[in-house]
């Protein structure tokens, strides 16, 4: 192997985690590019282009992903309700900090 052995163990918990991934499209893809860093490490080749372009697909698959999606939204829903308590009441002149929110 042409890469240093410092990287076996991050190469491993791609491998194991690459396991655990849905059956998709995009798992497919992260998988060819798994293989093509193996590939790399093990004849030499461009070995960080081929972890650059796992990572770009990685972070593009997340962006797809239903779960990550929820997450974002909810995020903004909470950045909305910080937003509104600490508007200011313009019909009272008072901020809307104590109003209880609906549950």
């Amino acid at each position: 192997m042409s890469e240093p052995l410092s990287v076996l163990p991050s190469l491993d918990d791609v491998l194991a985690a690459a396991r655990r991934l849905p059956v998709c499209d995009d798992a497919a893809k992260l998988h060819a590019l798994i293989a093509r860093i193996l590939q790399a490490a093990e004849s030499g080749g461009d070995f960080p282009q081929a972890v650059d372009a796992l990572a770009t697909a990685a972070s593009a698959a997340l962006d797809n992903d239903p779960w990550v999606q929820f997450g974002k939204a909810v995020g903004r829903l909470q950045d909305l309700q910080a937003a509104l308590r600490a508007a200011p009441d313009l019909t009272s002149g008072t901020a809307v900090v104590d109003a209880p929110l609906p549950t």
